[in-house]
């Protein structure tokens, strides 16, 4: 997937939102959901800048599911020592968040899901590799609308949300 991380980080977010309310008042929640939802990616500027694509990113610990395992494993340790009630709430949906990127990942593309333990590669959908540039495959196969539909709901999600919080800052005018 190409343009689905973000939105789908974010869609988490607001999902948890509206299903915990005792998380609506959590700073940061939307965000979390957010960052969440790309940060896998951030070894792309290791691909990119260092090894020059030689190595495919999804290789990179970043998209291992064990290492993700472990990083949550010790922020759950760290929150229950702290004590940090809303925390909680932030941990859970950058949790989902990075979960779903591995997952929207793992259905079109190759994915070390047994990384240290295997080097088998596993994906859901196989894209033929027919256009140049590569982006093309995605746009023109069927999970690429899948991409793009999750993309363009994220944003109205995001607009019609920001839409009613400025119409509920505006003062009512009243006719008298």
């Amino acid at each position: 997937m190409i343009f689905a991380h973000l939105p789908a980080g974010y869609l988490i977010a607001r999902a948890w939102r509206r299903m915990r309310p005792a998380s609506a008042g959590v700073p940061g929640l939307m965000a979390w959901g957010a960052v969440g939802g790309v940060i896998p990616d951030i070894d792309m500027f290791w691909s990119v800048m260092v090894d020059h694509g030689a190595i495919h990113h999804h290789r990179y610990v970043t998209h291992w599911p064990l290492f993700w395992l472990c990083v949550f494993g010790i922020a759950a340790a760290v929150l229950a020592v702290r004590r940090a009630r809303s925390d909680w709430h932030c941990l859970a949906v950058f949790a989902l968040a990075v979960s779903s990127h591995l997952f929207l990942d793992w259905f079109v593309s190759a994915m070390w899901l047994l990384a240290t333990f295997s080097d088998r590669t596993f994906h859901l959908v196989t894209v033929p590799a027919a256009y140049r540039p590569w982006v093309l495959n995605f746009i023109f196969h069927w999970v690429g609308w899948i991409d793009i539909g999750i993309a363009l709901l994220g944003a109205a999600s995001y607009l019609g949300e920001r839409s009613t919080r400025v119409a509920a800052l505006r003062p009512s005018r009243q006719r008298g």
